[in-house]
């Protein structure tokens, strides 16, 4: 029987958070021995049209993906993609989650993105329960949900959408009613209450949303947000156990003002708790939860785990006062504008050496290598002071952290080579997946230029076939290989 999602197609796209790197990096943080993402099986459960696993399955060519989703027609378009670029190591099913079979196997990495409170209670009972069943003894699986209390303010909007929208049947339809209602309480906000910068920061995130979003994630007819310990409590009701947030950082109190964290102190011997009560001071609306199995063993995060682990961040500097040398304290800005304030020599120079690379990934040893002249305490090896700062500006939200790398380069040579599936993705779209599994929306030029980088033209060629001159070409090229568009 035809679904909603086969008349109304979501078009998915790569998620950073859902590559099995996530998963296994905070995992061999954890000192679990999970498997390495070159050689893995994968399982998402809700794959749509395979959006978001033929990225993977055409990077990582010795691992396995399988993908399951209720609707046919997103399946069958899937399938025809991954037919085009020759994936052999990708599975599309069209299958009821509940109804897996017993040969679909264990998997090292289990992915359910936006399902979970997105689909009816027996469906999030067969979910859970399906991860029981395929999660491989070292497995984690990803699983993200509305969360409380910020979905509230979602909820109330959902439903001023769904009680204007009552009687109308089209779908589309019903999407272009409940953006235009969204307009009208937003014009109707004469005063700047409280209520008015609500509704003015849903216009905002909702007008440019494409009506398949509205349709599925807004006007969908179920949409069950939880607590993070609500859904720590239903894992475990089927025997998981919750590991960690996809995103490290928001497990600890770091960017809330010093008078909060010192009474969070006294919740550090209860952790669950206390990322309860960081959901509440964040209004998290939110979450990407990692599950294992009870008896999987688990280590407190070590900073001997640097050790194998690749680290990057955007990171930018800025002198703190005119003319200062650059010993001197400087403000260093990471990822998500996340800052400190260091005259530490040796950090300042890690840190600036990742804002050089970004968005390459660097392993520990070669920043070790960048750490040492810099190494000025003798009670403590330039090895070990590293290990810390990085697991540290890990926690704190300001770097990246990852077990591989992919083979980028931030120097174009005569013969630019972008990815296959990039270039595959731009003959439909603008958004195309870049090296590091994210989506990137390409300005016009960039469009017209990446088709051609397939590594058989020179310079000359590729002016011939997109007339960008040399200088041209230089700058786009510099561009594209900025957002990890370009192959070494």
């Amino acid at each position: 029987m035809p679904t909603l999602y086969d008349t109304v197609p979501y078009p998915t796209l790569p998620s950073p958070y859902t590559h099995p790197d996530t998963p296994a990096t905070l995992g061999r943080l954890h000192g679990m021995p999970v498997a390495p993402v070159e050689r893995c099986r994968v399982l998402e459960v809700g794959c749509g049209d395979g959006g978001n696993l033929i990225p993977m399955a055409h990077d990582l060519p010795g691992s396995t993906f399988v993908g399951i989703d209720l609707a046919e027609r997103p399946i069958a378009h899937g399938r025809d993609r991954a037919a085009a670029l020759g994936l052999h190591n990708l599975t599309l099913m069209a299958l009821d989650l509940r109804q897996t079979p017993a040969d679909l196997g264990a998997f090292d990495y289990i992915i359910a993105h936006g399902v979970y409170a997105w689909v009816p209670a027996d469906v999030r009972e067969g979910l859970l329960a399906l991860i029981r069943r395929h999660l491989a003894p070292h497995g984690l699986a990803l699983v993200s949900y509305a969360l409380y209390p910020g979905a509230y303010l979602f909820r109330m909007l959902r439903e001023m959408m769904l009680f204007h929208v009552r009687g109308i049947e089209d779908p589309l339809h019903r999407a272009a009613q409940a953006r235009a209602l969204l307009h009208l309480l937003h014009d109707a906000q004469a005063e700047d209450t409280a209520y008015a910068r609500v509704i003015a920061e849903k216009l905002k995130r909702f007008s440019t949303v494409p009506d398949e979003y509205l349709t599925h994630d807004i006007l969908n007819e179920h949409y069950a947000p939880c607590t993070f310990l609500d859904f720590v409590e239903h894992a475990r009701a089927h025997d998981l156990r919750y590991l960690a947030d996809a995103d490290y950082f928001s497990m600890h109190p770091g960017g809330l003002p010093g008078a909060v964290r010192t009474p969070l102190q006294a919740l550090e011997e209860t952790p669950l708790l206390l990322e309860q009560y960081l959901d509440f001071m964040r209004g998290r609306s939110f979450r990407r939860s990692l599950l294992c199995h009870p008896e999987a063993a688990v280590q407190t995060p070590h900073p001997a785990a640097m050790d194998a682990l690749y680290f990057a961040a955007p990171v930018e500097a800025t002198p703190v006062g005119v003319g200062t040398p650059p010993e001197a304290v400087a403000t260093l800005r990471g990822l998500r504008g996340h800052s400190i304030q260091t005259g530490h020599a040796l950090t300042q120079a890690v840190a600036r050496y990742l804002g050089d690379q970004w968005p390459r990934r660097v392993p520990f040893g070669e920043l070790l290598d960048v750490a040492r002249p810099h190494h000025d305490d003798a009670g403590t090896s330039a090895d070990a002071l590293l290990r810390v700062l990085l697991l540290g500006l890990y926690r704190d939200g300001f770097l990246e952290a990852h077990t591989c790398a992919p083979p980028l380069t931030l120097t174009p040579g005569d013969r630019p080579e972008a990815s296959r599936v990039a270039r595959h993705a731009a003959e439909a779209s603008a958004v195309v997946p870049n090296l590091h599994h994210q989506p990137v929306t390409l300005d016009e030029d960039e469009w017209d230029l990446l088709p051609y980088l397939d590594g058989s033209r020179d310079r000359a060629a590729l002016e011939a076939a997109t007339g960008f001159t040399p200088d041209e070409q230089d700058a786009l090229l510099a561009r594209l290989a900025r957002q990890a568009l370009l192959l070494a």
